[in-house]
């Protein structure tokens, strides 16, 4: 389902399948997507007025997985390599001929900003380090934590990327620069974040929280339970979008909660 100015608008990709998701969208309206077969194969596709075109699918992988897409049209992923018995790191720039990005062995990518910057991490024998692809044509640079730590990157905007920190079975969240700068942790899991570095997340009486660079906050405080999926920049029309479920779940962007 796509929604423009608050009209739905039903997604059908020419050859149906047992299952289908939107995974991203752009401010263009260009929807990022996949229909799974039966066996759970998928073809991931990109949707732009009212065309579907199928990303092709780099040789050597299978079981493609895409997560995100940027306003450029990039598109980043996974593919399990039946070789080496791992997932592995691909880009489809302005989602056309797939690109691997160079990556040892475990790595895998969740995020890409409008730059182009993707964010994963690489499995080790101690548990997880995030990773940093400022480039295409070379390995990604450490993202790290608290020492010990199992670092998992979940999405990046602008110069900030938000992830999971693991110690001994202690979660933190965790905001951080792409140079490797920690900014700042919290006790809680973090949903989004937006190009100013305003982070959200469900304090422990389950509200959503949106915390401000500057150390202000606000609640976005509607009836039922509300998951941010996507942080607004300030000072636009609206303030986030995600899930809100009261009674029935629903699709639900957020305005005026920050004044």
């Amino acid at each position: 389902m796509l929604w423009t100015e608050g009209e739905p608008q039903v997604l059908e990709p020419p050859s149906p399948g047992d299952y289908m998701i939107a995974t991203d969208v752009n401010s263009k309206g260009t929807v990022l997507g996949a229909t799974m077969d039966a066996d759970w194969h998928a073809r991931p596709w990109l949707y732009s007025k009212g065309t579907f075109r199928y990303l092709e699918v780099p040789a050597g992988l299978q079981a493609i997985s895409v997560m995100a897409l940027n306003e450029r049209g990039d598109v980043v992923g996974n593919g399990f390599d039946s070789v080496t018995g791992y997932w592995a790191p691909v880009v489809w720039p302005a989602g056309r001929t797939p690109l691997r990005l160079p990556a040892d062995i475990g790595s895998r990518a969740v995020d890409i900003n409008d730059a182009g910057v993707v964010v994963g991490s690489v499995a080790t024998e101690h548990g997880a380090t995030g990773l940093v692809w400022k480039r295409w044509d070379a390995k990604g640079s450490p993202l790290t934590g608290t020492a010990g730590a199992r670092v998992e990157p979940i999405a990046i905007a602008g110069n900030y990327v938000t992830g999971d920190q693991d110690l001994n079975g202690v979660y933190t969240g965790t905001l951080w620069t792409t140079q490797n700068r920690v900014i700042v942790s919290y006790p809680h899991r973090l949903d989004a974040v937006n190009t100013a570095g305003d982070v959200a997340y469900f304090d422990d009486e389950v509200r959503t929280i949106v915390s401000r660079r500057d150390g202000t906050q606000y609640v976005i405080d509607t009836p039922g339970e509300n998951s941010v999926k996507h942080l607004f920049e300030p000072g636009g029309t609206y303030d986030a979008a995600g899930n809100r479920e009261y009674l029935v779940g629903r699709a639900v962007v957020w305005s005026g909660c920050s004044s």
